[in-house]
């Protein structure tokens, strides 16, 4: 038997086949399930103004069943009146890392639906609201992607946390959705809710991106 001996051109060939091969399992997104980012329903119990930033808001926001509150900034003066905040039910991400702004560390998130205009320029942000019936400290996830309530949270990095958040949307009834790799749609909901529990929604921001 004899060896094969290739010609330059196809060995030429062969490694490009093989660099395109590896580029398009490169290209191909990793899927990030939205059960690891940790969603939970939280109380802003005061809102101020950063001292050294105008366009940020620093709350104090009661987040589990303890009277400590966490702080968390948001880039929210322009579009809610500091008296709209005080006292709302929000949805936090609590996951990710904090966020030193501006000499203050923001410990979590607010989820908010931003709608845009005509032609395409940030018009309203809107913050996502929690189910009427959930209790502070509870649990959110999305039907079909349960959270492990027993599984210690892991830190959601910024790069798989901006993979989920492409996906999250509000419908055309205002209900916060995860948009899975088959375009269903999968409703934000008490993790311990039943079928008829009423999901996370904004009250017109509908048909719009949720960060």
């Amino acid at each position: 038997m004899f060896a094969r001996v290739l010609s330059p051109s196809s060995i030429r060939n062969a490694r490009a086949f093989s660099v395109s091969s590896s580029a398009l399992k490169a290209a191909v997104p990793k899927f990030v399930s939205p059960a690891s980012v940790q969603l939970k329903v939280g109380l802003i119990k005061q809102c101020d103004r950063h001292p050294d930033a105008d366009k940020l808001y620093v709350s104090q926001i009661l987040s589990d069943e303890t009277d400590k509150p966490i702080t968390v900034c948001s880039g929210l003066v322009d579009f809610i009146p500091q008296d709209q905040l005080q006292g709302s039910r929000v949805v936090l991400v609590m996951n990710l890392k904090p966020v030193n702004m501006r000499g203050v560390k923001s410990q979590a998130m607010l989820l908010a639906a931003e709608k845009l205009d005509s032609e395409g320029q940030l018009q309203t942000v809107e913050l996502v609201k929690p189910p009427l019936s959930s209790q502070v400290g509870q649990t959110l996830s999305f039907k079909g992607f349960e959270v492990d309530l027993d599984a210690e949270p892991q830190r959601l990095n910024a790069k798989n946390w901006t993979k989920i958040q492409a996906r999250l949307f509000t419908n055309a009834n205002g209900h916060v959705v995860y948009k899975d790799q088959d375009d269903v749609e999968h409703v934000l909901i008490s993790q311990d809710g039943n079928d008829q529990c009423e999901p996370c929604s904004v009250k017109s921001a509908f048909n719009s991106q949720v960060r």
